[in-house]
């Protein structure tokens, strides 16, 4: 189950299963933020063509609902590439305040305090948590990255890095775009194709071909190690719901960014 919460006008999403183990978290959405006309209103990035001032504006709001410091957020340039940083208090600031991670699309640490940050506007946001050794991660998985199987990386890294169990882990798949929208060309499909159980998820409508990105990355999670009970899915597709959320398909360069954060 998924929480609509309003923070002093601030619009997040919660996972109740992390809010249940304590773990500070959130996907935003479009609501609450300084930002205008097409970045109107909770605009996280900074590449994106707004204000620099406005975008960190909407981070320190951000900061303020999560209760947290806006020097100990962490972000990072993401490539779409299976590329995995294990975060430590020397990056607190990185990517907010100073230079940040180049080439990078999933952070994970041990590390209290911290707020991890992925960004995104319909690819597939993935945050994870190690309920006994306490690791956190947020991991960027567009279609590229579901086909290099980032989330199954990130496991993988937690379990190498930090001694994590996979029955230890749960995971939450945020708001991105749904199946419903997910058209994609031969080549798309022949490299989604080759994902472990994938084919499952690539279906025909309407003499069109679509893919449905929450389930193959649940399936590869499932591959990694990860209980099936141990997986939420929020269900809500950005391009669907772009009044709520920034949708590259639906705004194209002309938009904002969301985030999932983490912190513990």
């Amino acid at each position: 189950m998924f929480t609509e919460k309003n923070i002093n006008g601030c619009v997040i999403v919660t996972d109740d299963n992390f809010t249940k183990h304590g773990v500070t978290h959130a996907f935003t959405t479009r609501h609450g933020g300084m930002s205008s006309d097409e970045y109107s209103s909770l605009n996280l990035g900074f590449n994106r063509g707004d204000d620099n001032a406005n975008v960190m504006e909407n981070f320190k709001i951000l900061a303020c609902a999560l209760n947290r410091d806006i020097e100990n957020f962490v972000l990072t340039k993401q490539t779409h590439n299976d590329i995995t940083k294990a975060v430590t208090a020397k990056d607190k600031g990185k990517g907010i305040l100073i230079k940040g991670f180049d080439d990078c699309d999933a952070l994970m640490t041990n590390v209290s305090d911290l707020v991890l940050c992925g960004s995104f506007a319909d690819c597939v946001p993935i945050l994870m948590y190690d309920t006994v050794k306490r690791v956190a991660c947020v991991v960027h998985s567009g279609w590229k990255g579901t086909v290099k199987m980032i989330s199954f990386t990130a496991i993988k890294t937690m379990i190498n890095k930090y001694n994590s169990n996979t029955a230890d882990i749960i995971c939450s798949i945020g708001p991105s775009i749904g199946a419903c929208c997910f058209e994609i060309g031969e080549d798309v499909k022949n490299q989604l194709n080759a994902v472990y159980n994938a084919d499952k998820y690539i279906f025909i409508k309407d003499n069109k071909t679509y893919a449905d990105l929450w389930q193959i990355n649940k399936e590869i999670l499932l591959s990694a190690g990860v209980l099936s009970d141990n997986i939420s899915i929020l269900g809500e597709c950005t391009v669907c719901n772009s009044d709520n959320y920034f949708s590259h398909r639906v705004s194209g360069d002309k938009r904002g960014a969301l985030s999932a954060v983490i912190s513990l």
